[in-house]
Protein backbone atom coordinates (compact mmCIF):
# COMPACT_ATOMS: atom_id res chain seq x y z
CA UNK A 1 0.00 0.00 0.00
CA UNK A 2 2.61 2.50 0.94
CA UNK A 3 4.66 1.88 -2.02
CA UNK A 4 1.57 2.11 -4.19
CA UNK A 5 1.67 6.01 -3.06
CA UNK A 6 5.20 6.52 -3.58
CA UNK A 7 4.73 5.49 -7.06
CA UNK A 8 1.90 8.09 -7.35
CA UNK A 9 3.73 10.56 -5.78
CA UNK A 10 6.50 10.08 -7.60
CA UNK A 11 3.97 10.31 -11.40
CA UNK A 12 2.15 13.03 -9.88
CA UNK A 13 5.39 14.81 -9.56
CA UNK A 14 7.21 13.72 -12.79
CA UNK A 15 4.04 14.80 -14.75
CA UNK A 16 4.37 17.97 -12.76
CA UNK A 17 7.74 18.31 -14.18
CA UNK A 18 7.27 17.84 -17.41
CA UNK A 19 4.34 20.41 -17.12
CA UNK A 20 6.67 22.97 -16.16
CA UNK A 21 9.16 22.08 -18.64
CA UNK A 22 6.79 22.21 -21.55
CA UNK A 23 5.53 25.63 -20.19
CA UNK A 24 9.41 27.00 -20.17
CA UNK A 25 10.02 25.36 -23.44
CA UNK A 26 6.59 27.56 -25.03
CA UNK A 27 7.69 30.75 -23.39
CA UNK A 28 11.17 30.56 -24.82
CA UNK A 29 10.50 29.57 -28.49
CA UNK A 30 7.88 32.70 -28.37
CA UNK A 31 10.62 34.96 -26.92
CA UNK A 32 13.05 33.96 -29.12
CA UNK A 33 10.69 34.49 -32.11
CA UNK A 34 10.28 38.18 -31.28
CA UNK A 35 13.89 38.90 -30.69
CA UNK A 36 15.14 39.55 -34.13
CA UNK A 37 12.72 41.80 -34.36
CA UNK A 38 13.43 43.92 -31.63
CA UNK A 39 17.24 43.59 -32.82
CA UNK A 40 16.40 44.84 -36.57
CA UNK A 41 14.41 47.25 -35.40
CA UNK A 42 17.19 48.62 -32.72
CA UNK A 43 19.53 49.01 -35.64
CA UNK A 44 16.95 50.72 -37.77
CA UNK A 45 17.30 53.29 -35.32
CA UNK A 46 21.15 53.48 -34.64
CA UNK A 47 21.46 53.70 -38.41
CA UNK A 48 18.89 56.65 -38.18
CA UNK A 49 21.00 58.30 -35.66
CA UNK A 50 23.66 57.91 -37.51
CA UNK A 51 22.45 59.85 -40.57
CA UNK A 52 20.88 62.81 -38.56
CA UNK A 53 23.65 65.33 -38.55
CA UNK A 54 21.47 68.02 -37.11
CA UNK A 55 19.56 68.69 -34.59
CA UNK A 56 16.40 68.78 -36.23
CA UNK A 57 17.62 65.58 -38.00
CA UNK A 58 18.08 63.75 -34.49
CA UNK A 59 14.34 65.53 -33.24
CA UNK A 60 12.69 63.47 -36.18
CA UNK A 61 14.34 59.89 -35.54
CA UNK A 62 13.47 60.35 -31.88
CA UNK A 63 9.66 60.35 -33.01
CA UNK A 64 10.09 57.74 -35.93
CA UNK A 65 8.53 53.98 -34.94
CA UNK A 66 9.97 51.37 -36.94
CA UNK A 67 7.76 49.57 -39.30
CA UNK A 68 9.21 46.28 -37.48
CA UNK A 69 8.03 47.45 -33.68
CA UNK A 70 4.62 48.38 -34.39
CA UNK A 71 2.33 45.90 -32.76
CA UNK A 72 5.61 44.31 -30.68
CA UNK A 73 5.93 44.43 -27.11
CA UNK A 74 9.39 47.01 -26.84
CA UNK A 75 10.44 49.47 -24.76
CA UNK A 76 8.24 52.34 -25.96
CA UNK A 77 7.67 51.98 -29.60
CA UNK A 78 9.65 55.18 -30.94
CA UNK A 79 13.34 55.70 -31.58
CA UNK A 80 13.71 58.13 -28.93
CA UNK A 81 12.39 55.61 -26.14
CA UNK A 82 14.89 53.32 -26.81
CA UNK A 83 17.50 55.73 -26.78
CA UNK A 84 15.88 57.14 -23.72
CA UNK A 85 15.81 53.75 -22.41
CA UNK A 86 19.62 53.18 -22.95
CA UNK A 87 18.80 50.41 -25.69
CA UNK A 88 21.10 51.94 -28.45
CA UNK A 89 24.85 52.10 -28.63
Amino acid sequence: MTQTLGKRAQNVFGQMAIAIAIAVAFVWVMQMGRAPTQILARRDCENRYAQAHTTADTLAVDRFVSPLARGRDSVGGTCGALRTAGVLR
